[in-house]
């Protein structure tokens, strides 16, 4: 779908739209104008809303399980304020959530889930000022988290965590409420070390 919405001006909605898992490029696919998406089906690991500077609303968008990398899923939208995965979501087989919301800096809510298999989330709300993360889940195949957590202050509430990671440590969280804590995690010494 390369330059499918090359110099379209007038695009400004894209809703209704499932990506198959039949895309293998998607190169410059962004209409410049886009303002919003509904109702968007990810089933490929290309589509990417990467620096779409004047998207402000991404609602029920659904990741399926043929996706297998979210990296830069909308990193450097700066606009984004709103963006809801639908609950039949299915992250379970992704592998890498990195810079997924890295300079959006209009964001500031938002749930989400790193799979089991995912194993790397490094700087993925780097420059974003998420203040509420509440509802995620995080998964216990971590192994890369540098610069995971906003620098900025955030509640984590009603969450799961699998990981032994310290991806709290030095944090800014101010509200933890209701946090489960998996069977599998074996070790949170230091946890919130610095909070």
């Amino acid at each position: 779908i390369n330059n499918l919405f090359r110099n379209c001006n007038k695009v400004i909605n894209i809703s209704g739209t499932t990506f198959g898992k039949g895309i293998t490029s998607a190169d410059n696919w962004l209409p410049p104008n886009l303002t919003t998406t509904n109702n968007i089906t990810l089933k490929n690991d290309f589509v990417k809303f990467t620096n779409a500077n004047k998207l402000t609303n991404a609602t029920d968008f659904k990741v399926t399980s043929n996706v297998t990398t979210l990296k830069s899923l909308f990193s450097g939208c700066s606009k984004l304020k709103n963006i809801n995965f639908t609950d039949d979501s299915d992250f379970n087989n992704t592998t890498s959530t990195k810079e997924m919301f890295m300079d959006c800096s209009s964001l500031n809510v938002v749930r989400f889930t790193i799979s089991d298999k995912c194993t790397i989330s490094s700087r993925m709300f780097y420059n974003c000022p998420l203040s509420n993360m509440n509802g995620s889940y995080i998964g216990g195949a971590l192994i890369e988290v540098a610069d995971f957590l906003p620098q900025v202050n955030f509640s984590a509430d009603n969450i799961t965590v699998k990981t032994s990671l310290k991806i709290f440590k030095g944090s800014k969280v101010t509200s933890i409420r209701n946090i489960t804590i998996d069977n599998s995690v074996k070790d949170i010494s230091s946890w919130f070390e610095g909070c």
